[in-house]
C-alpha cells in the first residue's frame, strides 16, 4: 500500500512538473508574440527628384559640338572660295589666311547656334523632366500615405491585441506562482530529496516507478540511486525554459520523459496559436480562451493533488501507531 502511495505521489509530482514546464514554454512564447506587435515600420519618405537646367544645357551644348565644327569648316572653305573668286593672282598665303578667317567665323557662327539650340530645347527639356518628376513625386507620395496609414491602423489593432495577449501570459504567470509554490509543498510532504527536485529525476523516477523496477526511494536498489545511475550531476539541474529551448539536445530521445515533453510542446504550441489566432479576429474574451480553459482544468486537477497530500501527510502521520 505504502509503495502505490509513493507510485501516485511521484506521479502527481512529475503532472505538476509537466504542467509548470508547459506554462514556461507558454509564457515565453507569448513574450516573444508581444515583443513583436505594437511596431511601427520605417517607412521612408519619398524623395522628390530635381532636375539641374544648366546639366541639361551643357549636356546639350556638348552633344551640340558638330555645329561649332560643322560651321568652321564650311566657314574656312567659304574663305577659300572666296579668296581665289577674286582671282589666282592672290595667291596661296591669302587663301590659307581667308580660310582662317572665315573658319574663325564660321566656327564662331556654329557656336552662336549651338548656344541658342542650347538653350532652347534644354529649356524645354528641364519643363518636361521637372514636370515628369513632380508628377511621379505625387504619384509616390501617395502610395507613401497609404502605406503609413495603412501601418497606422496595424499597429492600433496589434496594440489591441497585444494587451489581451498581456492579459493570457499574466494569467499563466499568476497560475504558474502559485503551481511552483503548491509543487515545492507537495515535494515536502513526499519527503524528496532537494536534489532531485526536478523535472528531468522526476520524470525519470515515474518512468521506475511506473514500469515496477523501483518504488522506494532510497537504497541499492532505491530510486535516488537507480537516478545516479542514469544522469549526470548537471543533468539534475536543468531549468524548466532550458529544456523548452534545446528538448532534443538535452533528454534522451529514447525514454518516456522525452515522449512525454515533445506532446506538451505540441499542446503548447496549439495553444498559443489559437490564442493569437482569437485575438487577431477580435475574440478578446480572455475568461473564454484556451488557455483560461487551461488554467480552470489546472486548478481542478490541483484541488485533487491536494486531497491526496493531505491523505499522504495523515498516513505519513500515523503509520508507526
Amino acid at each position: 500500500m505504502e509503495d502505490n502511495r509513493l507510485q501516485k505521489g511521484i506521479a502527481i509530482l512529475y503532472d505538476m512538473e509537466k504542467n509548470n514546464y508547459l506554462m514556461t514554454r507558454a509564457i515565453s512564447q507569448l513574450n516573444q508574440t508581444i515583443k513583436t506587435l505594437g511596431s511601427k515600420k520605417n517607412i521612408a519618405p519619398p524623395v522628390e527628384k530635381k532636375e539641374s537646367f544648366m546639366d541639361i544645357f551643357l549636356e546639350l551644348l556638348w552633344s551640340m559640338g558638330i555645329l561649332i565644327i560643322f560651321g568652321g569648316i564650311i566657314g574656312a572653305i567659304s574663305g577659300v572660295v572666296y579668296s581665289f573668286s577674286r582671282g589666282i593672282l592672290v595667291g596661296i598665303m591669302s587663301s590659307i589666311f581667308s580660310g582662317i578667317c572665315f573658319g574663325i567665323v564660321g566656327g564662331i557662327v556654329g557656336l552662336a547656334i549651338a548656344l541658342i539650340l542650347s538653350l532652347i530645347l534644354g529649356y524645354m527639356s528641364f519643363s518636361r523632366k521637372t514636370a515628369e518628376n513632380q508628377r511621379s513625386y505625387e504619384e509616390a507620395y501617395q502610395k507613401y500615405n497609404a502605406l503609413v496609414q495603412s501601418d497606422n491602423q496595424r499597429v492600433s489593432e496589434e496594440i489591441k491585441q497585444k494587451k489581451h495577449l498581456r492579459e493570457q501570459r499574466d494569467l499563466l504567470v499568476a497560475r504558474k506562482i502559485k503551481s511552483v509554490s503548491l509543487l515545492n509543498s507537495f515535494y515536502e510532504t513526499i519527503g524528496i530529496d532537494a536534489a532531485y527536485r526536478n523535472i528531468v529525476p522526476i520524470g525519470y523516477m515515474y518512468e521506475f516507478s511506473r514500469l515496477g523496477i523501483s518504488r522506494k526511494l532510497e537504497g541499492a536498489d532505491g530510486l535516488y540511486y537507480l537516478i545516479m545511475q542514469e544522469l549526470r550531476a548537471d543533468e539534475l539541474k536543468y531549468t524548466l525554459q532550458e529544456i523548452s529551448e534545446k528538448l532534443d539536445m538535452i533528454i534522451d530521445q529514447q525514454r518516456e520523459i522525452y515522449r512525454e515533453l515533445h506532446s506538451i510542446n505540441e499542446k503548447c504550441d496549439r495553444m498559443i496559436k489559437l490564442a493569437e489566432k482569437a485575438v487577431k479576429i477580435g475574440e478578446y474574451q480572455v475568461e473564454q480562451s484556451e488557455i483560461a480553459a487551461y488554467n480552470l482544468e489546472r486548478i481542478r486537477k490541483e484541488e485533487e493533488f491536494q486531497s491526496f497530500m493531505q491523505a499522504y501527510t495523515f498516513y505519513t502521520i500515523h503509520k508507526n501507531d
